[in-house]
């Protein structure tokens, strides 16, 4: 678990040094999933030898060279493939026996080697529905994926089991964690710190709650102000006014999450407390400072809880209010969106 910084160099300029591709963060652990005895290629077998290997150690090939990627060329044929979109499920358990991490990676015939992020798991994060543009990846434990479970706090160091599974067919191994000893860490801390992350997480979910509710409101009424287009006022009952109003309160929960947005140019970004704004630095205060959560770091926390359960009030407000109106009234509204077709003679 040792901690990474930029070694002293030539870093992001047009000059910068490169001698090679950068050692993978994380705990490696290999397996290899036996080929099926059968020569059609169609056939995959229903339960696949697997054998695991942690060690970092290079794996001998059979023409004596070095396999120092475990990796096995794809143009060449292969002998009972798997399915396509074929994955592992790797379960990571604590000294307790506790389920702590659940992973899925891509597996193939030969040998499949992979790295675990020293995390366990986690909560989806907040995320600002005006900047996701270009989103993607995530920290080196699998969380990048689609539905993945999301990656969270750093383990304690100690021994981890690892259970890999496949179509049926599962084999496990020991693995030991040690922690970097140029930056101790002391079991008091650790759990000190992490009861306090675990309770900021309860937050975070809240606010994720909140924030996807105000996304598919969002959604559903940009919908109906489609189906308003071309239809006039008084048409409509009233339902463009309802559709603005209904934005206008959208807008204004997430400006209390996530702050206004500075659209003119040159006048900088203003600070702002926010809900969004107010966890986070909670979150960083507590795990970036080596030491006890102490008044400061409480502090932040009450600060935090007390916002996000504010945003809750709104929305729930918001919702069994305004939002039960507006849906009321688009379920009883008579827009007539066919016009009377003559028959052509």
């Amino acid at each position: 678990m040792a901690r990474y910084k930029i070694a002293p160099a030539y870093n992001s300029s047009p000059w910068g040094m490169y001698e090679g591709s950068n050692r993978n963060r994380g705990a490696e652990y290999s397996f290899f999933v036996k080929p099926s005895l059968k020569t059609d290629t169609n056939i995959v077998a229903k339960k696949p030898a697997l054998i695991i290997d942690t060690t970092q150690k290079r794996m001998p090939t059979s023409g004596g060279e070095d396999l120092t990627d475990m990796q096995v060329d794809s143009s060449k044929a292969r002998i009972g493939l798997r399915a396509p979109g074929d994955s592992a499920t790797v379960k990571i358990y604590n000294e307790n026996n506790e389920l702590i991490r659940t992973l899925r990676v891509k597996a193939d015939t030969g040998f499949n080697r992979n790295y675990w992020g020293f995390e366990m798991k986690g909560v989806k994060q907040v995320i600002d529905p005006s900047q996701t543009s270009g989103r993607g990846g995530g920290r080196f434990g699998g969380a990048g994926t689609r539905g993945a479970e999301p990656p969270g706090q750093p383990v304690f160091p100690g021994t981890y089991k690892l259970v890999i599974s496949l179509r049926g067919a599962s084999d496990s191994t020991m693995m030991v964690v040690k922690g970097d000893p140029n930056v101790p860490l002391s079991r008091e801390l650790y759990d000190a710190r992490i009861k306090v992350l675990k309770r900021l997480e309860k937050s975070t979910a809240k606010l994720v709650t909140v924030t996807e509710q105000m996304n598919d409101a969002d959604e559903t009424v940009k919908k109906v102000e489609a189906t308003l287009t071309g239809i006039d006022a008084g048409q409509s009952g009233g339902l463009k006014k309802l559709n603005t109003a209904m934005t206008d309160s959208i807008k204004n929960i997430r400006d209390y999450i996530f702050g206004k947005r500075q659209d003119k140019q040159g006048y900088g970004t203003p600070y702002q407390v926010t809900v969004n704004g107010r966890l986070q630095e909670a979150n960083f205060s507590i795990a970036g400072k080596n030491k006890i959560p102490d008044a400061q770091e409480m502090r932040l926390t009450d600060e935090a809880e007390f916002l996000v359960n504010d945003v809750v009030r709104r929305a729930n407000n918001f919702f069994s209010t305004k939002w039960k109106e507006y849906q009321t009234a688009v379920e009883n509204s008579q827009i007539k969106l066919f016009k009377e077709v003559k028959l052509i003679e």
